[in-house]
């Protein structure tokens, strides 16, 4: 494998960050991230890219029946076979428990997001972080996490789309400086999504702009990539 590439170094970064990279080929990608500062840095990349979606996945907590009716089905079992069996019965109700979950994000989150943006200051500080994605069978949608903005006191932050070839910026919406925010993909604006679609966050008055145009600093900006 040629580690020098730099698809080869996004591809395992990828797949180290998202945990699917496993046994020997994991340990050989840890031994070259100690040893090369740009496979940190993708590693790196790849988790803010990722900490989006992460955040979005909400708490899910395993059905409140699963543990009694375990309980009862070793209560019926001879004393024998319920000390050789507990344990075994410890480990199913955890697997249990984690399919339980996984099925609950399966039928409850969006799909994987398509494309992802992390949106910057000139500083390269990360402000938001931008997901296209769609729930199962709905129209697209953006969930965009605040991940470190400032907010500016009687000011609101507006997020465009930057068409492009001298084209007006669109509005996308509101931001919101702390946790999340969903905006709709009106099919107006879902061509300027396309991959490598640039974005921007301006300073505006509250309730946003008054012209439809940016009025204020342009403070972040970012490209859309395919994941």
């Amino acid at each position: 494998m040629r580690y020098d590439q730099a698809a080869t170094r996004e591809a395992l970064a990828a797949e180290y960050v998202l945990g699917s990279l496993r046994g020997p080929a994991r340990r050989r990608f840890e031994r070259l991230m100690a040893q090369r500062p740009d496979w940190r840095d993708e590693v790196e990349r790849w988790s803010t890219r990722l900490a989006g979606f992460a955040a979005s996945a909400p708490a899910v907590e395993p059905p409140a029946s699963l543990w009694p009716r375990i309980q009862e089905r070793i209560a019926a079992r001879p004393a024998a076979a319920r000390t050789r069996g507990v344990l075994w019965w410890r480990r199913l109700a955890i697997a249990a428990s984690l399919a339980a979950i996984v099925l609950a994000i399966v039928a409850g989150l969006p799909e994987p997001p398509a494309q992802l943006a992390v949106l910057r200051d000139q500083q390269a500080r990360t402000g938001w972080i931008v997901t296209v994605t769609s729930r199962k069978g709905g129209t697209p949608e953006l969930r965009i996490v605040a991940e470190g903005a400032a907010p500016v006191p009687d000011r609101a932050f507006e997020l465009w789309a930057l068409p492009g070839a001298g084209a007006a910026p669109v509005s996308l919406g509101l931001l919101h400086v702390q946790g999340e925010t969903v905006l709709a993909v009106s099919p107006q604006t879902r061509p300027l999504l396309e991959r490598g679609g640039a974005l921007a966050v301006s300073v505006e008055p509250p309730g946003g702009s008054p012209t439809g145009q940016p009025t204020g600093p342009v403070v972040y900006q970012g490209k859309l990539a395919t994941i």
